[in-house]
């Protein structure tokens, strides 16, 4: 086989990826660095980041799904059922005033956050699996996932067990006991272990194709480690929080910048391949690079509204005393906030499953 022929182990190009797929490690840690070393108010940041990254890769699964007729062909119970995810936050705001306690919502905000971590680390070991499939990789599947896997959650248990802010919000004494400690170190050792492991297999096994598969694995639990045992220790950087989510503005947007990042560029890589040349509402909005983040961008302002109204982000936020009912407008938007959170996650786990979409795969250039 001639140079010329060997297949790109990148999944777009060199500089696509680094830019897009890489790149928003290095956007993530920029925001870090806005705020940490340059002392920018984190408040515009936040709005920016909604604004300009995290609305339009909401947008960009809409994209993909509704404005596809072959997907409604494919996935019409997925698109219709998922919009269901709007209903658990009304229901269990309901259920708090049936029973005259706040548990039910904040039993719901807390699994959602944990789904949001959920989510965003199996989409980095999407991204993994696609440099593994584009470099011929077809070893070590679960070996790999898990180690992924445990580079991203094992930071963030370490986070949860011994931030002092976490600890007084579930009732615990700041300073840790000998027991925890123990744990905690046990962690950290986990985390380490598994980038050594991870380390020792690459290596027993290296090809050149494996390079950008290694260097995306260790980009990405780096990151984790870097947010949770480093750049969580400053937190809070808004001191007027008035809620968990303002506690930790910081960590989540270097995380959330690294993902938003990601999606935007993969779908339109995606859409360009599958969409570019159909006369259809996908193919009109993908056209372009421009006309496609224009689509993505129209998006922004109901996004934003909502973000606003659930007075969840700080300076923006809606007075909290305008009373529908039993509840409050903040409870309200803030659960059709976190409605289109968990059914964007719903339509993500399904339509990026390879094996047996030949137009997904075609799309992707993995076949």
């Amino acid at each position: 086989m001639t140079t010329a022929t060997v297949p790109s182990a990148w999944i777009v190009s060199r500089r696509f990826d680094l830019t897009w797929f890489f790149g928003g490690a290095g956007l993530g840690l920029l925001w870090a660095l806005l705020v940490l070393v340059a002392r920018l108010p984190v408040t515009p940041l936040v709005w920016l980041w909604i604004m300009a990254f995290d609305g339009p890769h909401m947008a960009a699964a809409y994209s993909r799904t509704y404005a596809d007729p072959t997907c409604w062909k494919q996935h019409r119970r997925l698109l219709l059922g998922s919009c269901l995810m709007f209903l658990p936050g009304p229901l269990l705001l309901c259920a708090g005033v049936l029973f005259h306690s706040p548990a039910p919502f904040t039993a719901y905000l807390a699994i959602c956050g944990l789904w949001a971590i959920h989510h965003t680390a199996r989409q980095h070991y999407g991204f993994l699996a696609l440099y593994k499939a584009k470099s011929g990789d077809r070893q070590d599947i679960v070996f790999e996932r898990w180690c992924l896997y445990a580079g991203c959650w094992l930071p963030f248990a370490a986070f949860m067990l011994a931030h002092p802010h976490i600890r007084a919000l579930g009732g615990l004494s700041p300073l840790l006991s000998p027991a925890e400690f123990v744990l905690l170190v046990a962690l950290i050792g986990a985390w380490v272990a598994t980038l050594g492991v991870f380390a020792l297999r690459a290596a027993r096994r290296w090809r050149p194709a494996h390079g950008q598969k290694i260097a995306y694995f260790f980009t990405t639990v780096m990151m984790y480690g870097l947010t949770y045992f480093f750049l969580s220790r400053f937190e809070p950087v808004f001191h007027g929080n008035g809620s968990p989510d303002q506690e930790f503005l910081l960590i989540s947007m270097v995380l959330a910048l690294f993902h938003s990042a990601q999606y935007v560029g993969l779908v339109w890589f995606h859409n360009r391949n599958r969409y570019a040349t159909a006369r259809t509402l996908s193919g009109a909005l993908s056209r372009t690079p421009a006309r496609y983040v224009l689509a993505l961008l129209l998006f922004v302002p109901f996004y934003v509204a909502i973000a606003v109204a659930a007075a969840v982000y700080p300076s923006l936020a809606a007075p909290a005393a305008w009373a529908l009912g039993p509840f409050t407008f903040n409870q309200v938007a803030l659960s059709i906030w976190w409605g289109i959170g968990l059914h964007h996650y719903i339509l993500d786990q399904r339509i990026w499953r390879v094996s047996g979409d030949t137009g997904l795969r075609q799309a992707l250039r993995l076949s």
